[in-house]
Parts: C-alpha cells; sequence; structure tokens
C-alpha cells in the first residue's frame, strides 16, 4: 500500500477507497495532495466521518510525529485543535495516516462582511497571543488553519506548530503577528491597529507609540513576500493550479475549472472559437462569448495574425501579465472572479496566438 501511496498523482479524484491498517476509508473529498508526500481528505473510518491525513515517501515518519506533536502542543495550552481518533502505520517504514476527528459545522474565518471579519480575526488574534506566550509559533496561519464554529476557533495544521525555548519575544511576536495580518487584503490594514491593541493587551506588554509602525511595516513585507510565492503558483503544477508545457503549446488553467470540456477547448481552441459569439474587436485582440461544458465564458483571443502575413510570433506572451493580473486581483480581493484558463501557442522559445479564458456572468456587459 506504501507504494501505491507514494505514486500518487494529480489525478486522484474523489470518492475512491483505501485501506489503513488492512480496513477500509472512503475518501469523500480531498482538501490536499502533494504527489508522493501528502493526503489531507475527508472521509469515513470506521463507521464515522473523519478527516485524514496521510505521510508516505522519504520523511513520512518525521512529518506524522511533528503533525501530532504540534496538535498535542496546541491542546497541552488551552487551545481548541481536532481530537487525534488513532494512528495507522500504513505500510512501516514508508506510510503513516493520523485519523482526526471531522469538525462538521467550521468554516475558515471570514474575510467579508466586515463585522464578521473583525470579530473573527480578533478571535484568531487572541489565540496567536496565547500560542505565542506559551512558547510556540504557527509557521502557516493562513485563513485555513483557522476554523470557527459553534462559537468557538480551531486551530489545525499542527505540521506548523514550532515550539520554542521559551515564550516569544517582542521582536518575533511582531513578525509571527505580521504574516497573518498578511493574510488579508490591503484594504483591511485599517484593523491592524485595533488588533495590536488585542495582542498587546493579551501579552500584557507595556504601551510602545512605535509599535504600530513597526507591524505595519512587517505586514506589508510579509504580503510582498506572499504575492511573490502566489504569482509563482499560477505558472506551475500545485494543488490550485494546472500547467502544461510543450515546445509547442502552455496551458495553464485552475485545476478546480479543468474538466473534459475544457481539455478539449485547450486542445484545439480554434476549434471551439467556431461558433462562438464575436462581440469585440481592438487592435490584434478579439473577444468572443460562448459556452464550454454548459458554463458561460469570455474568451480573448491574441496575436492571431492575418491571411497574408501568418500568426506573429514574439518572445513575450501578450497575455501572460493579464492571467497573472487577473489572479493577484480575486488573491488580494476574493470577490473579483479569476481567469479560468491560459492556452498560448508557441515555437520553442516564440510565442504566437494566445487565448485567455474568463469567467462570464450571464447579465454582464462584454
Amino acid at each position: 500500500m506504501a507504494e501505491e501511496l507514494t505514486a500518487l498523482r494529480r489525478g486522484l479524484a474523489a470518492p475512491c477507497q483505501i485501506a489503513l491498517g488492512g480496513e477500509p476509508c472512503r475518501i469523500e473529498e480531498i482538501h490536499r495532495l502533494l504527489p508522493g508526500k501528502r493526503l489531507a481528505a475527508q472521509g469515513r473510518f470506521r463507521g464515522q466521518e473523519v478527516f485524514v491525513k496521510l505521510f508516505v515517501g522519504r520523511g513520512a515518519g518525521r512529518r506524522c510525529r511533528r503533525e501530532r506533536r504540534g496538535l498535542a502542543h496546541l491542546r497541552a495550552n488551552g487551545l481548541n485543535a481536532p481530537q487525534l481518533l488513532c494512528e495507522v502505520c500504513v505500510a512501516q517504514p514508508r506510510g503513516w495516516a493520523l485519523v482526526f476527528e471531522f469538525l462538521s459545522e467550521t468554516r475558515p474565518i471570514a474575510f467579508a462582511p466586515p463585522a464578521l471579519a473583525e470579530a473573527e480575526a480578533a478571535l484568531a488574534t487572541e489565540a496567536l497571543a496565547r500560542l505565542h506566550g506559551c512558547g510556540a509559533v504557527h509557521r502557516d496561519p493562513h485563513r485555513s488553519n483557522f476554523l470557527v464554529g459553534g462559537g468557538k476557533l480551531h486551530l489545525v495544521d499542527g505540521d506548523g506548530v514550532r515550539k520554542c525555548p521559551a515564550s516569544l519575544g517582542e521582536r518575533r511576536s511582531l513578525k509571527a503577528l505580521a504574516v497573518f495580518l498578511a493574510q488579508y487584503p490591503p484594504m483591511a490594514d485599517e484593523r491592524t491597529a485595533a488588533l495590536l491593541d488585542l495582542y498587546v493587551e493579551r501579552r500584557g506588554w507595556p504601551a510602545d507609540p512605535a509599535r504600530p509602525r513597526r507591524l505595519r511595516k512587517l505586514a506589508t513585507a510579509a504580503r510582498r513576500r506572499r504575492v511573490r510565492r502566489y504569482l509563482e503558483k499560477t505558472q506551475r503544477n500545485c494543488t490550485e493550479f494546472r500547467c502544461e508545457r510543450s515546445w509547442h503549446l502552455v496551458c495553464l488553467a485552475m485545476r478546480c475549472r479543468w474538466n473534459a470540456a475544457l481539455r478539449d477547448f485547450a486542445a484545439d481552441p480554434e476549434a471551439g472559437l467556431a461558433g462562438a459569439q464575436r462581440v469585440a474587436q481592438d487592435g490584434g485582440a478579439t473577444l468572443f462569448r460562448l459556452s464550454i461544458g454548459g458554463a458561460p465564458a469570455v474568451v480573448r483571443r491574441c496575436g492571431a495574425g492575418n491571411a497574408g502575413r501568418g500568426t506573429r510570433w514574439r518572445f513575450h506572451s501578450p497575455l501572460r501579465s493579464a492571467w497573472r493580473e487577473g489572479h493577484l486581483a480575486n488573491f488580494l480581493e476574493p470577490t473579483a472572479p479569476p481567469p479560468i484558463a491560459l492556452i498560448e501557442r508557441r515555437w520553442g522559445p516564440l510565442w504566437g496566438t494566445c487565448y485567455l479564458l474568463l469567467h462570464w456572468e450571464a447579465g454582464a456587459q462584454a
């Protein structure tokens, strides 16, 4: 079984069934899959709903122990964390699974509406103050690792919890708090002062007029690093994006929107546009409206050339920046719909016709 898990690829789809210690476990929803390393999924095991984390390959035992110790440290210091139900050796020494209770009535802390987001950000800030005060830091404090439900805040991902010899000093504490604040869009920076006041109160620090300025500077730097890492992810295979590269084609797509209809369109965009409605043309760019797999969409085509000159070739893709900027806008303000796919014809290092696939809502102006 360990060899099978080590060979897992992005193509794994739920529902499916795996064996944990010889017992069947039905995987109902995959939350994260790192091929050859880790699978985090919701499922059913021994008759109850659970959350399963599988660790395989090199370092599986170390990552499993780190996850277990991190969550145990959270609970030992009065913080809410998922309860570990059992630990299963999948195929010693290469495969391990941790089975947790499933927090069914919880969700990640909110971005909006403002009143709800502020209240839940305050809960997370109090939890971080307590965590830092007891000598630990969460190295991955994104929203999905703070779950709220039933009036309680739960911290998850024990693998990101690191113990320190003593309570965190002010410099390291502010840096860790800044990483959390950087998870919010820039427009939320106005709440930084209130959250800092709450954090300082919980830590029992004396007043310092220069502290808010230092925190804002640290949060800005943390957000820049986060944006840079995210933009790099939009160009490669990862949990959120699918990337296909060859001498003649580059196809970038949101993994959650990738299906048979989109795959067929990417294979031959011109055939897909044959019956589409042309709604606008500006220079070398043309806008089409169509339906792909029953979902309304808009396609922007650029660099098609004409019958006399053929396709124009460039060293820089004209729509690559639009792909990046669209996802950056969604990253900083999640209500903005991101581009669905980018398809670029190429000849080695030269780029030809490009297609940017965008979501279109009925009634919207093209």
